[in-house]
């Protein structure tokens, strides 16, 4: 590869990684890796990929079942509350988060249940919230918070993202300017209390959705209280015997719903929220981030290399398998609980790497190898063409350029005669299936046709793609020519169908290869003393009664070809310049296939 197109390759690579790692921290940026988070955490849910749920956790929820059962407003459900609280310590449950603040309850509604509270002090946590708007803490009424206690209450404010989504959550104490007080998330106070870890292993964490909502278990809170009555203290210890029991409501009525990563048409309650931040860590499935930065460098870099010098087809190709790759890379990651960074920008800046660089090759490399097709196009085969095309920059028409180069002219014998007693349209035909059959076998040899001209043909082997076989190559196509027009003729007894008979010259030497004209029209041609010599060779051949004769300079090329024989026709003068020139006739050997 050349300095310059190194340096396009690396500058254009930079482009793209510098778009990738400057979008993330754009607002349109951070909605794209949300929602790449969102598609990969339903994503695996449908795979049934999901994080287990901590067997410890249970919902008991108050659901549209026990708002029927007990139709009275809720600020009078104390005693209902009461009951279930002693019920769930006597059936073993370890801790008790209660997502409902209290207002007015009378003391007298509370006293029943003094005991449950205070021989539970410490396992029993209610909710605080704190209105960023009034800047007010709102916390249960003052006989509640005395039996509770202040420091069992956690805050159950729950961060949003830009969008309006919860998938984050901070777990360290909030500091509120109002109070003047340090303040716990109600998760991390619950989790603290259900271990007895003093400190968190986080100080936010990515919420690691164990499912959409209802999967995380679930008893309705009518449930437990008819239990109670019944006496079904088996199947309550069943329950609950050492679980982390979060009390909260899931009826529509409640209005306590977020919108989570999972479809909103069916949001998830608060407390199902709160039990996933809680599994999360309990579990320690973390969703850590994995800085994928420097591999994304490193692969633009061959990116950027495709997209600049490869046909549209294998640039698009890799680009979208770089991009299927690198998204269900990081998919894989994210089911082993890593979130790779960048994702969404990563895609896009692969997809600018490809475009720019396409853009960037139509105007120039394949604007040049438009225009190379457009001179070359009738000269050349198009396996030759293609591989020109390879390397445009080397084959650039309007620059003159030195080559050894194998001429080859050929004409039909007695053509002018065959002219004069056949009528114009019958010529035309035949000149057409003789080229037609001719011109296979030339491309088939990697011959460049540079003319037609009446019944002859001039063409170059090693021009304008370089060929070091060129003289092996020309006198092929000479004796494979002359041995499919013997097939032809056998097969027309009347010889009426086509011109058969024919006279090659080759010759080989350094010759100027340029195209001359100007912008209206231009020729693809050849200059030096060796076309002039394969054209006095071609003379040679009717004097000496030969088909395809060729220069010393190119039987010495050839002589061993298996293919190939040779019978020396001598020493000769050459008309029109000094001194002689040895000749040889050149044949197919018998056996050989054409």
């Amino acid at each position: 590869m050349k300095r310059a197109s190194v340096y396009r390759v690396f500058l254009l690579a930079l482009v793209g990684f510098a778009l990738s790692y400057s979008l993330p921290r754009t607002p349109l940026g951070l909605e794209l890796d949300q929602l790449t988070y969102d598609s990969f955490v339903r994503l695996r849910e449908s795979h049934q990929q999901s994080p287990k749920v901590d067997s410890r956790l249970i919902i008991v929820e108050i659901d549209e079942k026990t708002h029927k059962a007990y139709p009275q407003a809720m600020a009078l459900w104390m005693p209902l509350y009461g009951k279930v609280f002693e019920s769930l310590f006597q059936s073993g449950a370890a801790v008790i988060g209660f997502d409902i603040i209290p207002m007015n309850t009378p003391m007298e509604e509370v006293a029943p249940f003094l005991e449950t509270f205070l021989n539970n002090r410490g396992k029993l946590v209610f909710v605080a919230f704190y209105d960023s708007d009034t800047e007010e803490l709102i916390v249960p009424k003052d006989n509640i918070m005395a039996l509770v206690g202040a420091e069992n209450l956690g805050l159950s404010n729950l961060q949003k993202d830009s969008g309006g989504l919860h998938r984050r959550q901070p777990l360290s104490n909030w500091q509120i300017e109002s109070t003047g007080q340090s303040h716990p998330f109600f998760a991390s106070l619950l989790y603290e209390k259900l271990t007895g870890k003093t400190e968190l292993p986080r100080e936010n964490v990515l919420i690691n959705f164990v499912g959409p909502p209802g999967t995380i278990p679930r008893v309705s809170f009518r449930d437990v209280l008819a239990m109670a009555d019944q006496g079904e203290s088996e199947k309550l210890k069943q329950l609950f015997e050492g679980k982390l029991v979060l009390i909260g409501g899931t009826a529509k009525a409640d209005q306590d719903f977020v919108d989570t990563p999972f479809p909103s048409e069916k949001p998830m309650p608060g407390i199902e929220l709160h039990a996933n931040i809680l599994n999360t860590l309990l579990t320690e499935q973390w969703l850590d981030p994995l800085k994928a930065w420097a591999l994304l460098a490193i692969v633009l870099i061959p990116l950027a290399w495709l997209s600049l010098e490869k046909k549209l087809v294998v640039s698009t190709t890799s680009t979208a398998a770089l991009c299927l790759c690198w998204f269900g890379g990081s998919y894989m990651a994210f089911l082993n609980g890593q979130v790779v960074e960048p994702i969404p920008s990563a895609l896009v800046g692969f997809g600018t790497t490809y475009f720019l660089g396409y853009l960037y090759r139509f105007n120039t490399v394949e604007k040049e190898q438009r225009r190379i097709r457009s001179i070359f196009g009738r000269y050349v085969s198009p396996d030759v063409m293609e591989a020109m095309l390879e390397f445009p920059e080397d084959h650039k028409p309007e620059e003159a350029k030195s080559q050894r180069v194998t001429v080859m002219f050929s004409d039909i014998n007695d053509f002018s005669t065959a002219c004069e007693q056949l009528e114009p349209e019958e010529v035309t035909r035949r000149l057409n299936a003789y080229f037609g059959e001719m011109t296979n076998i030339i491309y088939a040899h990697q011959g460049t046709i540079i003319r037609f001209i009446g019944d002859e043909f001039m063409i170059l082997f090693g021009a304008p793609k370089a060929n070091d076989k060129s003289e092996e190559q020309a006198v092929l196509t000479a004796v494979k020519m002359v041995d499919r027009l013997k097939q032809l003729k056998a097969k027309d007894s009347k010889g009426t169908e086509g011109f058969y008979e024919v006279k090659i010259g080759i010759h080989v030497g350094d010759m100027i290869l340029t195209s001359i004209g100007n912008e209206l029209r231009s020729d693809y041609n050849c200059i030096g003393d060796s076309t002039n010599m394969a054209a006095r060779v071609l003379s040679l051949t009717k004097p000496l009664g030969a088909t395809v004769l060729i220069s010393e300079e190119v039987k010495i090329k050839v002589e061993s070809h298996p293919e190939l024989e040779f019978k020396d026709l001598g020493v000769h003068p050459v008309k029109g310049r000094r001194g002689e020139i040895r000749v040889f006739e050149a044949f197919l050997k018998p056996g050989s296939k054409a």
